[in-house]
C-alpha cells in the first residue's frame, strides 16, 4: 500500500509532500496534532482542520487542502479564534470542518459557563479555498441564561443552501440535538431548531448531506442509549427520527463518549439507497463495536458485523461507502502492544466483509480513527502517541483494489 501522509517540519507546520515508500506498512511520517477533523469536497478534493497546544495551552486550528490522494497538502493556515477562545479539544471532541467550492466553515466549541467550560460556537469562515480566514458569528439567538449554555459536540456539513451545524444543548437539565443553518452568502445562522428533545451528553455527533440536499444525522439518544439517525428533506425546518441504529436497546444511565460513523456514495442520488454506519454499544459487559448496513434510509439495519476479532473490544469507530456495494469501517481496540486500529471491507453492500486488517504500527499508541471515501480510494487519518506522549497525525490510502487483498 502506498503511504502518503506529508510532515510538519518547521514551527510554523510547513507541510512538506512526503515521497511514498513501497511498502505494505503505515505511513512513516507525521506531524504534531492533538485533534483533527477531515472532509472531502465536490471535486474529491481533502480538507484538514487540525490543532495544536499553544504556549499559553490554548490550542490553536490550521487549515490545509489536499487533492484527491491526500499526497501532496497546501501551506497551513492558520485559523483565526481570538473572538472565540476554544474549550478544552482533544480527540472524541474534535473542531469541524465543512466545504463547498470555496466556501469554508470551521467550527469549535468556545469557552464558556456550560458543562465542563463549554460555550458557544466559535465560527470561522473563508470564500477563497482557505487561503484567508474570517471570524464568524455564532449560532446563538441571545437570552436569559444563555451565558451558562454549552454547545457540546458540534458536527457540520455543506448542503446546497448553505452550512449546517448540529450540536448538544447543554442549558440547565436539558441535553437536545439541535440545529442551525448558515447560507453562503448570508451574516447570521437560523433560529436554532430542536432536533430531538432529550438525547446523551457528551458523544460526538455527525452530520451528513447526501446528493439529494436531505440531512443526515448520527447521534446517541436517551433511551435505550443505542446511536440513532435522524434525517430532514428540507434543510433542518423538520425532522424525521428515524430511530436506533441496529436496534441493541442499551440501557444505560451515563454517557458514554462515544460517538459512531456514518457514511452513503457520493455519487447516490438519495442515501436512502445505502447507508453504513459504525457503532459502539455498551449492550454486553465489555462492549462492542459493530458496522451496519441498511438500503431503507435507516429505517432497517438487517445485517450487523462485530468489527474485532480474537476476543478484543474496539471502541472508537467510523465508516464510509464508495458505492452501493463497497464501504468500508475502521475502529481502534486495544492490542497486546497497545492501542491500534484496524479497518474492514464490505464489496457487497454490508452482507459479508473482509477480515480484520491492522494499519498502525505495533507499538504505537495508535486511536480514534477517521475515515472519508471518494476517487476510488479510502484514506484512513487517525493520531498515534510515541514514547514522549506528543500526538501526531497519521493517514493511509487504500485504492479500491487493494481492498480484495
Amino acid at each position: 500500500m502506498k503511504t502518503l501522509l506529508s510532515i510538519a517540519a518547521t514551527a510554523v507546520l510547513c507541510l512538506a509532500a512526503h515521497a511514498a515508500a513501497p511498502s505494505s506498512s503505515v505511513s512513516a511520517g507525521g506531524f504534531a496534532a492533538s485533534c483533527f477533523d477531515v472532509t472531502r469536497d465536490g471535486t474529491n478534493g481533502v480538507h484538514l482542520l487540525y490543532g495544536r497546544p499553544a504556549v499559553d495551552g490554548s490550542i490553536q486550528l490550521f487549515h490545509c487542502g489536499s487533492d484527491g490522494s491526500g499526497g501532496s497538502w497546501s501551506q497551513p493556515v492558520a485559523i483565526p479564534m481570538a473572538h472565540a477562545p476554544a474549550a478544552s479539544h482533544h480527540r472524541g471532541n474534535d473542531p469541524q470542518v465543512a466545504v463547498s467550492g470555496n466556501h469554508i466553515l470551521a467550527i469549535w466549541t468556545a469557552k464558556g459557563g456550560g458543562p465542563f467550560g463549554s460555550g458557544p460556537i466559535g465560527v470561522s469562515l473563508s470564500s477563497d479555498g482557505g487561503k484567508t480566514w474570517r471570524p464568524g458569528r455564532a449560532p446563538a439567538v441571545a437570552s436569559e441564561g444563555e451565558e451558562k449554555t454549552g454547545y457540546r459536540f458540534p458536527a457540520t456539513a455543506a448542503g446546497p443552501d448553505g452550512f449546517h451545524l448540529v450540536w448538544i444543548h447543554a442549558a440547565g437539565t436539558e441535553r437536545s440535538l439541535r440545529h442551525s443553518r448558515l447560507g453562503f452568502q448570508s451574516q447570521a445562522w437560523s433560529a436554532p431548531g430542536v432536533i430531538d428533545p432529550v438525547i446523551c451528553a457528551c458523544c460526538w455527533n455527525v452530520l451528513k448531506v447526501d446528493a439529494s440536499g436531505t440531512l443526515w444525522v448520527l447521534y446517541r439518544d436517551d433511551e435505550p442509549r443505542d446511536l440513532a439517525v435522524a434525517s430532514s428533506g428540507d434543510g433542518g425546518r423538520t425532522w424525521s427520527l428515524r430511530g436506533s441504529v441496529g436496534q441493541f436497546k442499551w440501557k444505560f444511565v451515563g454517557c458514554p463518549h462515544v460517538g459512531g460513523g456514518l457514511g452513503f456514495p457520493g455519487a447516490a442520488k438519495s442515501a436512502s439507497e445505502f447507508l453504513v454506519s459504525s457503532v459502539w454499544t455498551g449492550h454486553t459487559a465489555a462492549g462492542a463495536a459493530f458496522a451496519l448496513a441498511s438500503r431503507d434510509g435507516g429505517k432497517t439495519w438487517p445485517q450487523r458485523v462485530e468489527l474485532t476479532s480474537g476476543g478484543a473490544a474496539g471502541r472508537h469507530t467510523d465508516a464510509a461507502a464508495l458505492s452501493e456495494n463497497h464501504a468500508a469501517a475502521v475502529w481502534d481496540q486495544v492490542s497486546p502492544d497497545g492501542p491500534s486500529v484496524h479497518v474492514r471491507f464490505t464489496g457487497d453492500g454490508g452482507t459479508t466483509w473482509s477480515e480484520p486488517r491492522r494499519l498502525s504500527r505495533p507499538g504505537r499508541n495508535s486511536t480514534y480513527p477517521r475515515l472519508i471515501a471518494g476517487h476510488q480510494r479510502y484514506l484512513v487519518f487517525w493520531t498515534e502517541k510515541d514514547s514522549s506522549k506528543q500526538s501526531f497525525l497519521r493517514m493511509e490510502e487504500i485504492p479500491l483494489a487493494a481492498t480484495a487483498r
